[in-house]
């Protein structure tokens, strides 16, 4: 999940992925299909919206590879912390040390971000709908089209809430102790705007058991 993104960002891989594999992709609490209520779309509200297809499923700790992009590699530490996952896949893994400094420099980089990150574009809500048939809100916003509908599907509450919470109060420091063993990989583009690759190098390094790969030239629209 990036900023706007659902599972169906998901689908160009899932082939490549599912050579061996069961593929399980999911949307997250106020994203694609999922529920949008009116909570605070916290880390422990999107555990628990998760935790009925974790039991469904039968993930077995030691078996399941959790793979999240961006915002959902956050949850994926949050998965790994309470059920006690054995291999995580972090991609854009955002890392903020500085969350003042990082929300303003997020708003600098896009229209869209501005709109998720500042409380008085609320009114951005009501008129999602009509986006859809101005290219120029599309132009100016400064997604891909697939992102763009995507961020159609959602609502101003469930995504400030859910940026505001995992970006800006989440220290991911906090979860060390829970991946510090585990086979970690990282993934991340050495030219990411949002979510900076040194943090994520230096977050890495702290764990024992991890693999790094850096893609040349490559960057997420999501944070």
């Amino acid at each position: 999940m990036d900023w706007a993104g659902q599972k169906n960002c998901w689908e160009n891989f899932r082939s490549d992925l599912s050579e061996g594999y069961e593929v399980i992709s999911i949307d997250f609490l106020g994203f694609g299909d999922s529920p949008k209520p009116k909570c605070e779309y916290s880390l422990e509200n999107q555990i628990d919206s998760i935790e009925h297809v974790i039991k469904r499923e039968g993930l077995n700790k030691d078996n399941t590879i959790i793979v999240g992009h961006s915002l959902g590699a956050l949850i994926a530490l949050g998965l790994v912390k309470k059920f006690g996952f054995q291999n995580i896949t972090l991609i854009a893994i955002p890392i903020f040390l500085n969350k003042f400094a990082e929300r303003k420099r997020l708003e600098n980089i896009f229209f869209y971000f501005k709109l998720s990150l500042n409380r008085k574009y609320r009114i951005y809500c009501f008129f999602q709908l009509i986006y859809r048939f101005i290219p120029f809100i599309e132009r100016k916003i400064g997604l891909p089209r697939n992102i763009y509908l995507n961020s159609l599907k959602l609502t101003w509450l469930s995504l400030y809430n859910t940026i505001d919470n995992l970006l800006f109060k989440i220290d991911v420091y906090d979860f060390l102790k829970d991946i510090y063993n585990k086979n970690v990989l990282f993934i991340h583009g050495d030219q990411d705007r949002t979510s900076k690759i040194e943090p994520a190098r230096e977050f890495a390094k702290k764990t024992t058991q991890f693999s790094i790969y850096y893609f040349s030239k490559l960057w997420s629209y999501g944070a």
